[in-house]
């Protein structure tokens, strides 16, 4: 799957951390935005698909993290090839990836499009068994 992908290069996030870190609380950039992410994400599990296929790294860092509500599934594949060798891009990388879904008005779509060198585009769903459930369950508990 991730062959030939083409994922955002350290140049590319490089003004992001630098905002990050300027902005950086007291707790530290990477946990302050797992815990923002977190937060998010119990109020709206399908949130998980705006971060494309960065959303594995990011899982596995929240799991790391020791919050696991969100289970402990993951993409090994696809989590290893999109986590960079620094939490701080990881998170930077998902955001960037949340940003331009939703420039594209695609932020709860798990349809995406990869970007591969040579410039051709591979389709990639991303499904997250465990978010889908949660958000199955508080769909059905929400009044009609």
């Amino acid at each position: 799957m991730t062959v030939n992908v083409l994922k955002f290069s350290n140049e590319e996030l490089a003004p992001l951390l630098a905002e990050a870190k300027e902005n950086e609380s007291e707790v530290g950039f990477v946990k302050s935005y797992l815990s923002g992410v977190v937060r998010s994400l119990i109020d709206n599990p399908l949130i998980y698909r705006s971060f494309g296929a960065y959303w594995w790294p990011l899982k596995e860092l929240i799991i790391e993290n020791g919050v696991t509500v969100l289970g402990d599934n993951l993409e090994a594949e696809t989590t290893e090839y999109f986590r960079y060798e620094d939490e701080e891009l990881t998170c930077c990388a998902a955001y960037a990836m949340q940003q331009t879904k939703l420039k594209e008005n695609q932020l709860l779509s798990s349809d995406n499009l990869l970007d591969l060198v040579g410039g051709d585009v591979q389709e990639y769903a991303l499904y997250d068994e465990k978010l889908e459930e949660l958000a199955a369950i508080i769909a059905a508990r929400k009044p009609k």
